[in-house]
């Protein structure tokens, strides 16, 4: 008698089979019905989170149903409702233990997609007192995993080798309003890791994995970059950034319209236009913003997406595929392509990732961009680059700034008139005036799990 199933995902095989003696299922598919099973995963979990009436025992027979969402969260192996059993104690029940590609365990837990996540919107100050409780439930299964009984209950009855203090992955709410930097905050500090994924972020990584599987798309960019905005000095049109090569075709750019509106543009290769307004204070109390933006080509149709805070504000689909993504697309930070236009504005972290990035280093990616966004410590300095008085950065080999370069994305100011400075974020009297001091060199995503 089999006790429990250990499920493993798996990418190109055509048949089912059973390994009784490691209690082991394998899901497998050809490539039509893996087009098909993603279109099906997509559409039920679409109408299930936009059912009120359903419940956490739907979520979790979906999740056993659809073999891609484990491996879009980046494992190849899930066990559903594994027991923690200890002498003399009540066993812990898990909704989910799921393999890493590295070997290592994790637990997942779901709620639902209404579950409220952060208490007091206006404030944000702390996690509602049932997600609370699913952060503490988190930790004591951790705790219980690691004893050697249990350990060895589990190899022995399951064939899983659980490594001491698991992670953990929370699936719970929805991304519409919830401050991503809190949740940050809230959870940066626990161990073991506790991971907050919603029900919006596992529906964007699915449709996103159907056009890379099923569509043959590749990611043409990802662009992450941190800044601080203040009080907006005049009428003219501020570009926070502008990339492409072209004024009228081909070109992304963000642009500042007042203190508290900025403009989401993309024009594609054959002078279309798409804009798309976006108010700030919708996704952040403060003035200092993570802003990503990513770019997804396939041979039908482009996507343009971009995020604040770890939410996406702004979509855009390119029909057609008419638009042209190239690794080292030029781009100007703080100006238009031609230097004018200038923002006055604080610059962080940039990250520059040449390759399609997974549901997983995407969120270690924003872990890492907000712990760079705003000080955390008091007493921790961050530098920033200070662009003011129409002082911009473009990247080596421009065409119209910097003519006759190599391509590389690295950021640069070769006028010294133009070039940024460096000043400390708490007290911006410290200001340096350094040509290397005020580079921001292009970095390859170095984050893995």
């Amino acid at each position: 008698m089999v006790a429990a199933r250990a499920i493993v995902v798996t990418r190109c095989v055509t048949a089912v089979t059973r390994d009784v003696s490691h209690s082991c299922i394998k899901i497998m598919a050809t490539m039509p019905s893996l087009r098909q099973s993603l279109e099906a995963a997509i559409t039920e979990l679409t109408i299930l989170i936009n059912n009120e009436d359903a419940g956490e025992q739907e979520f979790q027979s979906w999740f056993e149903r659809h073999a891609a969402a484990w491996e879009v969260l980046g494992f190849r192996r899930f066990v559903p409702h594994p027991a923690l059993n200890l002498p003399g104690q009540t066993p812990m029940i898990l909704d989910f233990l799921a393999e890493r590609s590295d070997g290592l365990w994790e637990i997942v837990e779901l709620k639902r997609p209404d579950t409220a996540v952060l208490k007091n919107p206006e404030r944000r100050t702390t996690f509602y007192s049932d997600m609370m409780s699913y952060v503490s439930q988190c930790r004591e299964y951790s705790l219980r995993c690691s004893d050697s009984v249990v350990m060895s209950d589990l190899l022995n009855s399951r064939g899983i080798r659980i490594n001491g203090w698991p992670h953990s992955i929370i699936i719970a709410g929805r991304s519409s309003g919830l401050d991503r930097v809190k949740v940050h905050e809230l959870l940066r500090h626990l161990t073991p890791k506790i991971t907050h994924y919603t029900y919006d972020d596992v529906l964007d990584a699915l449709t996103q994995h159907y056009a890379i599987r099923s569509e043959g798309a590749a990611e043409g960019l990802n662009l992450f970059f941190n800044i601080g905005l203040g009080t907006k000095t005049s009428d003219i049109d501020e570009f926070i950034f502008d990339l492409g090569g072209a004024k009228a075709k081909g070109r992304i750019s963000v642009v500042r319209r007042s203190d508290d509106v900025v403009t989401f543009i993309v024009v594609d290769d054959d002078g279309l236009g798409f804009s798309q307004d976006i108010r700030l204070s919708r996704h952040c109390d403060k003035d200092a913003f993570a802003f990503g933006l990513r770019a997804l080509k396939g041979p039908n149709s482009s996507w343009i997406l971009l995020e604040i805070n770890g939410s996406y504000v702004g979509q855009h689909e390119v029909a057609g595929n008419s638009f042209t993504l190239e690794h080292d697309t030029p781009f100007v930070l703080a100006a238009d392509m031609n230097g004018a236009h200038a923002a006055e504005m604080f610059g962080g972290a940039l990250l520059y990732v040449r390759k399609y990035i997974p549901i997983v280093e995407r969120s270690l990616t924003r872990e890492y961009m907000f712990e760079d966004l705003w000080p955390q410590d008091d007493a921790k300095i961050i530098n920033r680059v200070r662009f003011h008085s129409g002082r911009f950065l473009y990247s080596i080999g421009h065409p119209v700034l910097d003519p006759g370069q190599s391509p590389s994305n690295d950021m640069v100011q070769r006028n010294s008139e133009l070039r940024p400075s460096l000043v400390n974020w708490v007290s911006s009297s410290a200001e340096y005036s350094q040509p290397e001091e005020a580079r921001i060199g292009r970095m390859n995503s170095r984050v893995r799990r």
